[in-house]
């Protein structure tokens, strides 16, 4: 075997070379803004964009999402929406309800896709019955109590809800027709964004199955009390598997932070 000749001027091409490589490298990775950042001091280096928004895509037949960061300013006493919260409706909502924060009245606000209020109404309770019918679009619930106001949630999640069309109604309750279990139905459903009729079929099932289920609309709702009953009541149940229970273990620890410690995301 014969090895090359290794001269001089092969040894300088060759470093050329590799020389010019990281050369390439090394400006890639600074966005070719060498000069900029050669020059800027600890203090003076440009920060990173701070990435606020989450991945919420659920996967296929079973609804699966990303385990939320806890709220750091979230408490118990806020009247935060409780139902219709951040789901698709098939037709406008009879009630609307509210944690209750054992508030002796309520300013309750409901305003549409364009901003406009379209109800104002004080009341007593924790819920309200809705006499008008809700024309399609995107509506906002706000809550006004001697606690707080629930619009302080808006920062961290979009609590909006949707009435659908009559054509969309009428395709979804197709569907739904050609499906025969409440279980896959849900899970259609929740894939669909109506997270409110998911709950309602799920209602009817008591399997650990069902309760995580449940404890995951309600951790994507942003409701951590709801999502630690329904988490317990899943690690509670015999012949629970690993990968379930390990699920059921998070979102209880989701809950138990953002209810107890509020530890900032």
């Amino acid at each position: 075997m014969q090895f090359p000749l290794i001269t001089g001027a092969w040894l300088k091409r060759t470093k050329g070379l590799i020389n010019l490589l990281l050369v390439i490298l090394f400006a890639g990775g600074l966005g070719f803004d060498l000069p900029a950042h050669s020059r800027a001091k600890n203090g003076d280096r440009p920060q990173r964009e701070r990435k606020t928004t989450r991945r919420s895509d659920c996967g296929k037949r079973i609804f699966r999402c990303a385990i939320r960061s806890p709220f750091p300013d979230w408490t118990g006493n806020l009247p935060v929406p409780l139902s219709p919260r951040k789901t698709k409706l098939l037709e406008s909502p009879r009630q609307i309800t509210w944690r209750d924060t054992g508030s002796s009245s309520y300013e309750f606000q409901l305003e549409n896709q364009e901003g406009a209020v379209i109800l104002e109404q004080p009341l007593t309770e924790n819920q309200l019955v809705l006499a008008l019918d809700l024309e399609p679009g995107v509506y906002w619930i706000s809550i006004r109590s001697e606690t707080g106001n629930s619009r302080a949630e808006y920062q961290w999640v979009d609590i909006s809800f949707e009435v659908v069309s009559s054509a969309e109604r009428d395709r979804i309750l197709t569907l739904l027709h050609s499906i025969a279990d409440p279980w896959t139905q849900a899970n259609v459903l929740a894939e669909q964004g109506y997270f409110q009729k998911a709950l309602t079929l799920l209602d009817t099932l008591s399997t650990p199955e069902s309760y995580i289920f449940r404890a995951e609309i309600y951790h994507d709702r942003a409701l951590p009390e709801e999502t630690l009953h329904y988490a317990e009541r899943a690690l509670l149940t015999e012949g629970l598997v690993s990968r379930d229970r390990d699920r059921a273990a998070r979102l209880r620890h989701w809950a138990k932070i953002t209810m107890n410690q509020g530890v900032s995301r």
